[in-house]
């Protein structure tokens, strides 16, 4: 029989929860979340960021995995304090996704890779808002690409110049580097 001290703290819990939750899962996670739901579609779904990330943004960048922070300064223009907390320098499961808006980020993301692959659009200059509208391909063992529609072959030819188009180990990126 459930005590009043155990229905007590079960309904701080469930408060808790339901206050810190969405501070928790915020826009970055809502923003990868919803990536992912598109990604799951028939091959040639239309994923377009602006209509995904409702939050304040005029330019987003997409980096490879192992994009130095240094590169990241420069593509995006200024200093960006966060770009220590991510983990994509040391791991080829996530892409890291920028949403930037006035000389400041405004929303940032570490999105899996096996969720939808944005390393045929990375970009070091960026998109705006307008130009962020791209497509769901799938290859023949199902990995899920996001690729621009209007120029489908020139980025499988912008994928290769970058180190990583699909997971692997640090020992095989090193030793296609050299």
């Amino acid at each position: 029989m459930p005590t009043r001290k155990m229905l007590y703290s079960a309904f701080i819990t469930l408060l808790s929860i339901g206050l810190i939750g969405p501070w928790y899962f915020g826009q970055e996670h809502q923003t990868s979340l919803k990536i992912s739901q598109v990604a799951t579609r028939q091959n040639g779904t239309s994923l377009e960021l602006a209509s995904i990330a409702k939050f304040p943004w005029d330019r987003v960048f997409v980096f490879v995995p192992y994009t130095s922070c240094s590169n990241i300064t420069d593509s995006i223009g200024f200093k960006w304090g966060r770009d220590m907390l991510t983990s994509f320098e040391s791991s080829d499961s996530v892409n890291l996704i920028v949403f930037t808006q006035g000389g400041h980020v405004t929303c940032w993301l570490e999105h899996p890779r096996d969720e939808g692959d944005f390393a045929p659009v990375a970009s070091l200059i960026g998109y705006t808002r307008t130009e962020a509208k791209f497509e769901i391909q799938r290859d023949e063992n199902g990995w899920c690409s996001v690729v621009h529609p209007s120029n489908k072959d020139a980025e499988q030819t912008h994928a290769a110049k970058w180190p990583i188009n699909r997971p692997r180990t640090l020992v095989a990126l090193l030793a296609a580097t050299r």
